[in-house]
């Protein structure tokens, strides 16, 4: 008979990861987190009218989407646990606000005098996401930051 080969022993399991909070106290980090996502690009266009203070309303619609969801994940019990996650949430909202807005935006205008060409939504489309992304991408960064922590890394008990 042969003898059995055991493995060597493999490294322990790493940790898992833990979920981001809050960063306290809250009710004041994340309004200047919201604030400071947000409140830049109302800094620059805040003499502008029209598409540009539309952008701005679709950006506060998106974080409160985002804000909305992300509340829902930590009722449901599962909190992000990366930054990464908490900013591609922030993305993908904007995304989908940026890339809708040209086609609300028609309707609306459509009740006024005038109005636009059925097919201005489609030729609009790429500006919109291309202002909205990379607006909702840097909201969701600084949002990320500013209101959320990683939680300090657990103690090993010394052996």
């Amino acid at each position: 008979m042969t003898a059995v080969r055991r493995p060597p022993t493999l490294p322990p399991i790493p940790q898992r990861i833990h979920p981001l909070s809050w960063r306290r106290p809250f009710f004041v980090w994340t309004p200047v987190a919201v604030l400071l996502a947000l409140g830049w690009p109302a800094l620059l266009v805040r003499e502008q009218s029209g598409l540009l203070q539309l952008a701005l309303i679709a950006g506060a619609l998106g974080m409160a989407m985002s804000l909305i969801a992300l509340g829902g994940a930590w009722a449901l019990g599962r909190p992000p646990r990366t930054r990464t996650t908490v900013i591609r949430n922030v993305a993908w909202t904007g995304g989908v606000i940026a890339a809708a807005a040209p086609f609300l935006l028609v309707n609306v205008d459509a009740a006024h005098a005038g109005g636009l060409a059925r097919s201005t939504p489609l030729a609009m489309a790429p500006l919109a996401l291309l202002l909205g992304l990379p607006m909702s991408l840097f909201a969701g960064t600084v949002f990320a930051w500013v209101a959320l922590v990683k939680p300090p890394p657990p103690r090993r008990a010394n052996a």
